[in-house]
């Protein structure tokens, strides 16, 4: 699976999870902004190579590590890698 694909599911996930009212995160407002970081960039390259996602994730590796749920550390490896 590409990394493009797995940040999308990430996102996807956890913007489910605030709008259901499932997310544990106190810091709210943090976690929108990520998820808005992290959706105009893919919205901005819809067919990125795994090269620009990984630098995109290195550089912004808070917002990373706010958006990828607890329980899904090998997503995590794989963005952060």
């Amino acid at each position: 699976m590409s990394l493009r694909t797995e940040l999308q599911q990430a996102v996807t996930q956890r913007d489910r999870a605030v709008r259901n009212g499932y997310s544990q995160r106190q810091d709210h407002s943090r976690l929108r902004v990520a998820l808005i970081r992290a959706q105009k960039f893919l919205n901005s390259y819809p067919v990125a190579k795994d090269e620009r996602v990984a630098a995109w994730c290195k550089q912004h590796e808070d917002d990373v590590r706010i958006i990828v749920m607890g329980n899904h550390n090998e997503r995590l490896k794989k963005l952060l890698q």
